[in-house]
């Protein structure tokens, strides 16, 4: 019986996620910042001891993961209503090379080193630092590589932490 027990815990975590997900919307399970990876990686392992759980562990399990995703919609709710509060919970994007200028300095401050940087420039095809108008450490880890001669667009400029490059008159 502990194969259908398994199932069963299993099935019930599976219809609470897509509730959940449903009310909480899309956002959910996002890796926009280093916050959102966090509390995605806190749900699996939530979700983890609910299908091998017995007993009251079950049930432990299921309110934390109510309680998790609750948690977090009631802090993105909270975060698009005070946007100050995403300054104190999420990194900002840290500007590495822009018009194809290194930042030493930020490149420091992220921790980074020139091979990591190679690394993603290959994998964007980037032939070089010259061909890269922006390329932005995003705050989930991720980087965001721009190439072309075209403008940056006000948007795409918003929030970025620059160091020691100087920014386009754009993003003042």
């Amino acid at each position: 019986m502990p194969f259908i027990e398994t199932a069963l815990r299993t099935f019930i975590a599976i219809l609470l996620i897509i509730a959940l997900l449903r009310a909480n919307g899309l956002r959910t399970f996002s890796k926009i910042s280093g916050f959102d990876f966090a509390l995605t990686v806190a749900t699996g392992s939530v979700l983890a001891t609910i299908m091998t759980a017995t007993g009251d562990s079950f049930w432990i399990g299921i309110y934390g993961l109510i309680a998790l995703i609750a948690g977090r919609g009631a802090l993105t709710w909270t975060r698009t209503h005070w946007p100050k509060l995403s300054m104190v919970i999420d990194n900002e994007p840290l500007v590495l090379v822009h018009a194809g200028t290194l930042s030493s300095e930020n490149l420091r401050r992220a921790r980074l080193t020139r091979d990591d940087l190679a690394a993603k420039l290959r994998g964007a095809g980037a032939a070089g630092l010259s061909d890269v108008q922006l390329m932005v450490l995003e705050t989930s880890g991720d980087f965001a590589i721009i190439t072309g001669r075209e403008g940056l667009d006000d948007l795409v400029l918003r929030g970025l932490k620059w160091g020691d490059l100087t920014p386009p008159a754009a993003a003042l």
